[in-house]
């Protein structure tokens, strides 16, 4: 059922000498539909008293013009569309992300630079490293496992995606 496969011989050619590859992560078709569902019933939530108040059964009609405005004019389902080609992997030195539609410019992040882990609620997790190259790991299978995994080789970096107070200047 998960999607982290420990060991692919495919990936072995991108990389480093004395590298070991720790997880294999896609993306995952369940977790954008559940971002549907949940786009969705948020409509569905918001445009309830609007529904109610105009008594009218055409008014149903809402909901589905709705999804498909978010499908097709909001670009959700473009976004699944280029998301489905991508590859993490996750070694113990790097974060490699490889398009399957052009595997030969892979984006590359050493984990000891990240510097901040930030999740867009289920479906997206943002791995900023110090020089502010950022990988959007779009509909991860398990986010918080992903999570435990970059923070584990990264070792002191912010997950809140908060920025940390500034520092007092001494004038009041």
């Amino acid at each position: 059922m998960a999607r982290l496969r420990p060991q692919n011989p495919d990936f072995a050619s991108y990389l480093q000498p004395g590298e070991a590859l720790v997880a294999v992560q896609f993306p995952s078709f369940r977790q954008y539909v559940r971002r549907e569902l949940v786009v969705l019933a948020l409509t569905f939530l918001l445009a309830l008293p609007v529904i109610v108040y105009l008594a009218d059964p055409l008014a149903w009609l809402i909901l589905p013009f709705v999804l498909l405005t978010d499908l097709f004019v909001l670009d959700t389902f473009t976004d699944w569309q280029r998301q489905r080609n991508m590859v993490w992997l996750i070694t113990n030195r790097r974060l490699i992300e490889i398009d399957r539609t052009d595997p030969l410019d892979p984006k590359q992040m050493y984990l000891a630079e990240i510097t901040r882990l930030r999740a867009m609620v289920f479906w997206r997790l943002m791995v900023v490293d110090c020089n502010a190259q950022v990988i959007d790991i779009g509909y991860p299978h398990d986010i918080g496992q992903l999570r435990a995994q970059l923070s584990a080789g990264a070792g002191g970096l912010k997950q809140t995606g908060r920025r940390p107070p500034l520092p007092a200047t001494g004038r009041q």
